[in-house]
């Protein structure tokens, strides 16, 4: 599975930033391919790096590109931000792994370092990431008759539902080579699901000037979370055939039935027709000073398909102050809000935007913010698993 643009790392002031022993170590498995486009500077040992040559060989990367070679240049750029760096070391620190990160390492040399030494940290960490910047999800409920104690998959429970996933990207033209790596986050469990999308061709300029086309597969990262207490299963996937595999294969895997999940409404924006503070309060939450509603998008049912949008800085005191209110059987379309967590120095946005879809500004916020959702009624049901497993400590950063 080719998963890499070469655009993102061939850049000769980029690829200056590693040692160029270690990027040697790194390249050098492939020099047969990538001396087929122009690059015989990693068969002589006892010369120094044309950058400018490199650069033009890793551009000019087609469909016959190893796959190891396109993921590593993949995961090495992904993590070579400084706080990439920092997540690194924290890992090598914390599992105290046997790594020796010179002072004077670059952020593209850690990752390259830790690439070559643990590849299997380096896709862990960068899946952490991938975790932390998702923000919205799709949600199915399990089946209600369900009252069984959930265990962790073993290994070959993993690899099973994996090859399962793989078959099904392969079958719909994403390709194989499909990654599903677990996480276990106490009360959730969260499974990041690594695939290749269609193929897609960019434009790309050789080495002569002449203008050529890059062939390759775009990398995707899923999410798919299992709620230990609400027998709920979230997926952040925009695709509606992908989101219906992962909840037949996740329910086939680890329930023994395909139909275990169902797409389920699991928000509502009815309390907003009330159009007062009571809805929005939060005194009954430790964690939050205040929420206020920002925008809100309605139908009527006079209107056929026009959307009406209402926006401001408090939208239920702006309501209150001029008399307004929702037409008579108005269906309410989406809604922003925000929230002031305590102890922050600014509030921070959430939306809902359909009855099973709601977006987080982190992806850490939504804990707090569903549970205040469910004491103000945003949220429908589902009905707490009686039989959940007794939740444990999160990960730290494995």
């Amino acid at each position: 599975m080719a998963t890499f643009n070469p655009r993102r790392f061939a850049q000769p002031e980029l690829l200056r930033t590693i040692e160029p022993a270690r990027l040697r170590q790194l390249l050098s498995p492939y020099r047969d391919y990538l001396d087929g486009l122009g690059a015989g500077i990693l068969r002589r040992e006892d010369d120094g790096l044309d950058y400018g040559e490199l650069s033009r060989a890793i551009m000019n990367l087609d469909e016959k590109a190893p796959m190891e070679l396109l993921e590593a240049l993949y995961l090495i750029h992904e993590m070579s931000t400084e706080s990439g760096m920092d997540r690194l070391l924290a890992a090598i620190r914390d599992q105290q792994l046997a790594i020796d990160v010179p002072v004077t390492a670059t952020p593209m040399d850690v990752a390259v370092l830790v690439y070559l030494e643990n590849r299997e940290l380096l896709e862990r960490q960068h899946a952490m990431v991938f975790i932390q910047r998702a923000r919205s999800y799709y949600c199915f409920d399990g089946s209600e008759s369900w009252r069984g104690e959930f265990t962790l998959p073993d290994e070959e429970k993993l690899r099973a539902l994996e090859q399962q996933m793989d078959d099904w990207f392969d079958a719909h033209h994403r390709g194989r080579g499909c990654r599903v790596m677990l996480f276990d986050h106490g009360p959730r469990m969260i499974l990041v699901v690594r695939h290749g999308k269609s193929y897609r061709r960019d434009s790309a300029v050789k080495k002569d000037g002449e203008s050529a086309s890059v062939f390759y597969r775009p990398e995707c990262f899923d999410l798919v979370v299992y709620d230990r207490e609400f027998n709920e299963l979230s997926i952040r996937t925009d695709n509606v055939r992908e989101r219906a595999m992962y909840a037949t294969t996740v329910g086939l895997h680890l329930f023994g039935d395909a139909q275990f999940f169902r797409l389920r409404e699991k928000y509502t924006l009815k309390p907003l027709l009330d159009r007062n503070q009571a809805s929005l309060s939060c005194g009954d939450l430790d964690e939050l000073d205040w929420v206020r509603l920002t925008a809100v998008a309605f139908q009527s049912p006079d209107e056929g398909e026009d959307v009406e949008i209402q926006k401001g800085k408090d939208l239920i005191e702006s309501f209150a102050r001029k008399g307004f209110s929702f037409p008579h059987d108005a269906n309410l379309v989406n809604a922003s809000f925000n929230a002031k967590f305590r102890g922050a120095p600014r509030p921070r946005s959430f939306t809902i935007s359909n009855a099973n879809k709601a977006c987080f500004t982190r992806d850490g916020d939504s804990v707090v913010i569903e549970k205040w959702m469910r004491r103000r009624g945003f949220m429908n049901g589902p009905i707490r698993n009686r039989n959940h497993a007794r939740p444990e400590p999160p990960l730290a950063s494995h």
